[in-house]
């Protein structure tokens, strides 16, 4: 599940061993099958990428990240920020955020030691698939009360 401009997506993501297009090859790819097909912005900044929009064509040149490693949400989170205030819209059945109790409708104050609010939305993506074991400390607020919630990421495919 992830936001977008036009709300709420559901998708289902699967991990690809291998996928060939041209002359490139990727390994351990992530994929979401959804509503939608789409070349997603994840996969293009592995290169560097030229669009030539009248020939409907898109060119690839391996960029700086084109090894690197796809890895999926390993939190069970799905966030908005909304006023400002990073905000949980929901929790995936037997996620690790369901596991230490986390509830749509909490707002995330502090993430490990720093201010919610300091990350942006690609920078908490890449923080919540960060390694499967990984204890992320996170206070929340509920109901006008501050707690104190560890997630131990895992991961998922």
């Amino acid at each position: 599940m992830y936001s977008t401009a036009s709300g709420i997506q559901k998708s289902h993501e699967i991990r690809l061993d291998s996928l060939a297009i041209g002359s490139f090859e990727y390994n351990d790819l992530i994929f979401d099958e959804g509503s939608f097909s789409n070349l997603g912005l994840e996969f293009l900044d592995r290169h560097l990428v030229i669009m030539d929009f009248p020939n409907q064509k898109i060119f690839l040149k391996k960029g700086k990240q084109f090894n690197r490693n796809d890895e999926s949400g390993m939190s069970g989170l799905a966030l908005l920020r909304i006023s400002n205030q990073l905000t949980v819209h929901s929790v995936y059945q037997s996620s690790p955020a369901e596991k230490a109790g986390i509830k749509a409708g909490d707002i995330i104050v502090q993430i490990d030691s720093s201010q919610a609010d300091s990350y942006n939305m690609k920078e908490l993506r890449q923080l919540l698939r960060s390694g499967d074991g990984r204890e992320i400390k996170l206070q929340i607020e509920r109901d006008g009360e501050l707690k104190e919630i560890t997630i131990v990421l895992e991961r998922e495919i």
